[in-house]
């Protein structure tokens, strides 16, 4: 649990410095504001798919891997975000971020309420 904890923490701040940065990344690439809209949605477009896939890969090889491995990826591709170098890049880096995003958590917040809800029940 305290994995996910950590995790979270460390995507708020991601997701924090990502808009911190912005402005900053606008005028040195000279982007206008409404370009950073896809790219702010691109965290949640990755999450889509992430949820889907490492759902289903959680179930078949189980929790433990289901979040080590995700949290690897975030890790990864959020310290590979500083080396984007364009629009393309950044958006790409963070849909890759977002499919990690949140992979672990399907499998973690899905299995807390079904232990408590079988230690109160049962």
């Amino acid at each position: 649990m305290q994995l996910a904890v950590l995790r979270e923490t460390l995507d708020g701040f991601d997701i924090l410095a990502i808009s911190y940065v912005a402005p900053v990344i606008g005028a040195a690439w000279k982007l206008p504001k409404e370009a950073f809209g896809p790219i702010f949605a691109a965290h949640y477009i990755g999450a889509a798919a992430g949820a889907v896939f490492f759902g289903w890969y959680a179930d078949r090889y189980g929790r433990r891997m289901g979040v080590i491995i995700p949290t690897a990826i975030f890790g990864f591709f959020a310290l590979l975000t500083i080396y984007a170098y364009d629009f393309r890049s950044l958006f790409i880096f963070r849909i890759l971020i977002g499919i990690a995003l949140i992979a672990y958590v399907t499998p973690v917040f899905f299995r807390v309420p079904l232990r408590f809800t079988v230690e109160v029940f049962c």
